[in-house]
């Protein structure tokens, strides 16, 4: 039987180890929210999977290695695959020291997150469980369980509270072993070092993770007692203040350095300060806590710029956070720790000194065993993912699992690759791709329509005379050819081979007055607009093959003047319909230009495609262009994120803040910065397009001297035409240009001549703008 307060401390230790568990939601949480979405479910997959892995290797051999008999102070021999239902205080110490140990594997998942496969993270996980976590565990925790320091390192005076080297520097120095071995993620580093920073899919969900991970912590930091004693209350408390400071440091070099809030930096910083208290939280008062997090914020942020100098690539800042952190928050203990509370009978620096002992001794097992073995197993077989698997995402290339936003990019490209206008994309409900999605789709109903109704007009007739006659085939055309020259008379005429001139049809618009004479008479006029040869094969030439068909318009105004009439001859083999449709709508086309100041309306300028118009409005047109200046202005929108982000931090790096930029990078990121602006710009076009046809746009007309700038324009061209082998020449009035107009209509139209010109020049060309003034008017060429 166990008494009150056995049972007191079991239950606050059970708690605890609750809490700790808890870490593991946080972990998934936060690696989930800090990259990209197509790997999002992978980085949680790896968090279940390695809990889940080592709890069982744990019970089957880590907690005898680690807790079990020792032999000379180097392994434990006892306790494999526990037997714990006959002890209960031994079954919660179990279920406690496994949450701590799932912890220290789980640090890897997320600094390698987004190109490691899940196999090759498993012996990643395995190794770290077998190998590394309870080896050096029992050197350290031996015993701990009885109150006898077992293990060879505490017996010489090592002290580590809570983990901040058993735990978190272990899983460091694993995630950078295999940080080496897979390398960096596809564009993260450029060829002359500058690093591209690859954004997070969900800042709230990594937010979430970081405060599941601080409630842990208290389980973590104050279950380490392994009782519900006086010191619990100061202990959480040390942790609150650490991670607190940590996270204001990290906030705040960020700040100043990069002038930006990062987030990142803010949530690595409170996790920097909680790992550096893990060591001394029960050594130290409140106002030590707050320097030792403090301080572990600023070395995060130290080790984070460092890893990237050097070409490192860590997905989240793992390795900043646990290793680094870690270290210093073990060699705290001997700088600031209450040397009585530790017992080792050392002096300061004595302390210090065993401290940074254990540290080595960590990092030589950690990294040494998992690099080795990692570079083994990556030799017989990759544990890396293929570069095409990294480009989709492991989500997919992992688990099958793709996001809305892949899908979606997948239909529109095999639209593009091959047309179907039946084929639909996936819309997933109540979401922003989803909504896209619908819209993209609406767009292809429209475009399905309009492709069946041409289709439906192509197949007026495509028999030949073998199964029409001409008159037939006339009289299929005919409702056509009245719609297409609705202002005129159409005469087709036929000649065989015995040279005979038939008329087979007249087609008449409005004017029912206008008589059959009228054509004739059109025919007369127009002779001596006819060639020679043309007039000879009228009248008496031989057919080219059966027939060849002839026709005549006459145009009319309103009122039934006639203004005009146009002849055209074809050959049709067999009077094909299509045929005879086209040389309709041709006549139609060459009547427009003598006709256009005569007619009401301009119809004739493009006859058939007034129709397209007006169908394409009686099947839903309006429906047809608000789908797609929605889509328009939905797809620009999501362009704009990112791309604010990119001006952002491409304005911070033309600061030299580091001073570290050569004057060929600081040029290099001014082109970029450039680019990045005229490609906003063009964001914001396709913006005021939307708006336009929403009838949203304003004018912000004022008085401006255009002299000034197309000056501004000019100069911010040269990086774009340097980089083209391009030269400008630019000649404008001196002075002042003074005009009335929207200063940013004005520029934008001045850009794209600009670009245009550049664009579909050649390299070493020289592109000329010229500003002048004619009157009250400005004239750019």
């Amino acid at each position: 039987m166990i008494d009150l307060r056995e049972s007191i401390d079991i239950l606050w230790l059970l708690v605890a180890a609750g809490l700790v568990f808890m870490m593991q939601a946080g972990f998934a949480a936060l690696e989930s929210g800090m990259t990209r979405a197509k790997n999002s479910n992978n980085v949680a997959v790896k968090n279940l999977v390695d809990l889940t892995v080592n709890s069982l290797l744990f019970w089957a051999v880590g907690f005898a290695m680690m807790f079990g008999t020792s032999a000379g102070g180097i392994i434990g021999t006892t306790h494999f695959f526990a037997h714990l239902q006959q002890d209960p205080q031994i079954a919660t110490f179990f279920l406690f020291q496994m949450m701590f140990s799932a912890t220290a594997a789980t640090i890897v998942s997320g600094a390698v997150s987004e190109r490691m496969r899940l196999s090759g993270y498993i012996i990643a996980v395995v190794v770290i469980s077998t190998a590394i976590y309870p080896v050096f565990g029992s050197w350290v925790w031996n015993g701990a369980n009885v109150g006898e320091a077992g293990g060879w390192l505490a017996k010489i005076g090592f002290f580590d509270f809570a983990g901040s080297t058993v735990v978190h520097s272990v899983g460091g120095w694993v995630a950078l072993a295999t940080l080496l071995v897979i390398g960096p993620r596809a564009g993260r580093f450029n060829a002359d070092g500058s690093v591209n920073r690859i954004q997070g899919s969900n800042l709230p969900l990594a937010i979430v993770g970081v405060v599941l991970i601080w409630l842990g912590w208290f389980g973590f930091n104050g279950g380490s007692t392994l009782a519900l004693n006086e010191y619990v209350p100061l202990i959480i408390t040390n942790t609150t203040l650490a991670g607190s400071a940590g996270a204001v440091v990290a906030l705040a070099i960020a700040w100043r350095r990069e002038n930006t809030a990062d987030a990142g930096e803010l949530m690595n910083g409170s996790l920097a300060g909680l790992v550096a208290i893990t060591a001394p939280a029960i050594l130290v008062e409140p106002y030590q806590a707050v320097l030792i997090g403090a301080i572990g914020g600023a070395v995060m942020y130290v080790a984070e710029r460092g890893l990237e100098r050097i070409k490192i690539d860590d997905a989240i800042g793992a390795v900043p956070v646990h290793l680094a952190a870690g270290i210093w928050g073990t060699l705290a203990v001997g700088i600031m720790g209450d040397l009585d509370l530790i017992g080792s009978g050392l002096t300061r620096w004595g302390q210090v000194g065993v401290q940074a002992l254990g540290i080595a001794v960590a990092g030589a097992l950690a990294f040494g065993v998992s690099f080795v073995a990692l570079k083994l197993i990556n030799a017989w077989r990759p544990i890396r993912v293929s570069a095409e698997s990294e480009d989709i995402g492991l989500n997919v290339a992992e688990h099958n699992a793709p996001t809305e936003t892949l899908e979606l990019l997948r239909a529109m490209d095999e639209h593009a690759r091959r047309p179907d206008l039946a084929a639909r994309a996936p819309v997933e409900p109540f979401t922003e791709v989803g909504r896209i999605a619908l819209h993209y789709n609406q767009v292809l109903d429209s475009l399905e329509r309009e492709a069946t109704r041409r289709t439906s007009l192509q197949k007026i007739g495509s028999a030949t005379a073998s199964s029409f006659s001409v008159s037939e085939a006339l009289r299929r055309v005919e409702p056509i050819a009245a719609e297409i020259v609705p202002h005129a008379q159409i005469t087709v005429f036929t000649c065989d081979e015995s040279q005979t001139l038939t008329r087979h049809s007249t087609f008449e618009g409005p004017q029912e007055e206008n008589t059959r004479s009228a054509v004739e008479e059109s025919l007369a006029r127009l002779a001596i607009e006819l060639d020679e040869q043309s007039l000879t094969k009228l009248s008496n030439g031989p057919a080219e093959s059966d027939a060849e068909i002839w026709v005549a318009a006459t145009p009319l105004t309103a009122s039934g003047e006639k203004v005009g009439a146009a002849l055209t001859r074809f050959t049709a083999p067999g009077h094909d319909i299509d045929r005879i449709a086209d040389i309709c709508r041709s006549i139609a086309q060459r009547m427009a230009g003598p006709v256009a100041n005569s007619l009401q309306h301009a119809r004739e300028i493009s006859l058939i495609e007034e129709r397209i118009k007006l169908e394409a409005e009686n099947e839903g047109l309006e429906e047809l262009n608000a789908a797609r200046t929605e889509l328009l202005s939905n797809v620009s929108h999501e362009l704009k994120t990112p791309l604010t982000s990119v001006l952002a931090f491409t304005s911070i790096l033309s600061k030299n803040a580091t001073g570290n930029l050569t004057e060929r990078q600081m040029q290099q990121l001014e082109v970029m910065r450039r680019n990045s602006e005229r490609l906003d710009i063009m964001i914001n076009d396709l913006l005021d397009l939307s708006r336009d046809e929403l009838g949203r746009l304003k004018l912000e007309v004022a008085d401006l001297d255009f002299g000034e700038l197309t000056d501004e324009l000019t100069r911010s061209f040269d990086p774009i035409l340097s980089e083209r082998s391009q030269s400008l020449a630019y000649d404008r009035p001196g002075g002042e240009i003074r005009m009335r107009g929207d200063r940013g209509r004005l520029a934008q139209v001045v850009s794209n001549l600009l670009s245009n010109a550049s664009k579909y020049s050649g390299a070493d060309t020289q592109i000329s703008l010229k500003v002048k003034t004619d009157g009250d008017a400005v004239i750019v060429e």
